[in-house]
């Protein structure tokens, strides 16, 4: 079952791509965007060449638009990634950091591939997943694969790997 087959569905805030000569549109690549951050002089030549390529996101604002795009309302989404409300609402206003469990359960309810879960625990300040780390490779498996929840609840419990609700102690 594969629902992930762009490599990135993110709703991007500038969907709009800057513009080139004679009306052109060119947006750059990441590998792209980090040799134009090396090579500038300052970290402000840097912003102005990657006008309009720098995303705003939050991790209220990444939640809020997939939430919506998976046509969602918070209650249900917190409930389907197994969240209290309270806490969700914490983790939303920032008076909560979210475990990086967490982000990953609501990556796999909202149906994200690796890039936009790789993303979301970026915005969630926690570390990316790791493609040596035996649970972390099952984890990028299951997004590139497009598995449920349960369905990668059932597969770390078969390959003896931490379920995603073994670790969580969020931070205050």
């Amino acid at each position: 079952m594969t629902r992930n087959t762009r490599q990135s569905e993110t709703p991007h805030p500038h969907a709009g791509e800057r513009e080139e000569g004679a009306g052109l549109v060119k947006r750059h690549t990441t590998e792209e965007i980090v040799q134009i951050v090396t090579r500038s002089p300052s970290a402000r030549e840097a912003e102005s060449a990657l006008r309009g390529e720098l995303h705003p996101w939050s991790l209220k604002a990444y939640l809020l638009s997939w939430a919506e795009r998976a046509d969602m309302t918070l209650p249900q989404l917190f409930f389907a990634a197994g969240i209290e409300k309270s806490l969700g609402y914490k983790i939303l206003a920032g008076r909560r950091k979210p475990g990086r469990d967490i982000l990953l359960r609501l990556a796999f309810v909202l149906g994200m591939g690796l890039e936009d879960a790789q993303r979301l625990l970026a915005l969630g300040e926690r570390g990316a997943l790791y493609a040596r780390n035996r649970r972390d490779m099952v984890l990028i498996h299951a997004l590139t694969h497009g598995m449920s929840l349960d369905q990668v609840q059932e597969t770390l419990t078969r390959m003896g790997e931490a379920s995603l609700w073994s670790r969580e102690t969020p931070e205050s």
